[in-house]
């Protein structure tokens, strides 16, 4: 198995204290990085659905310009 070494803040090692328990700080570590990935995912998932209700809402906003160009240029 590799291992990977990683510094962090006197802060960071203190919540990670926190929630080690009697647990290692690979598996808190793991556990923390499994959630926030999720966390991501969701995000990505609401910042895509928010893209598509904008880029539909300017669709929308663009057909309506364009039927009223059209109704115009017939009404000359």
């Amino acid at each position: 198995m590799d291992l990977t070494t990683i510094a962090v803040s006197l802060d960071v090692k203190k919540e990670l204290d926190k929630l080690k328990g009697n647990k290692s700080y690979n598996e808190v570590i793991l556990n923390l990085l499994e959630t926030s990935v999720l966390s991501i995912e969701a995000a990505i998932e609401e910042i895509t659905e928010s893209e598509l209700k904008r880029l539909r809402d300017t669709t929308s906003h663009l057909h309506e310009r364009m039927e009223n160009i059209s109704v115009k240029d017939v009404k000359r």
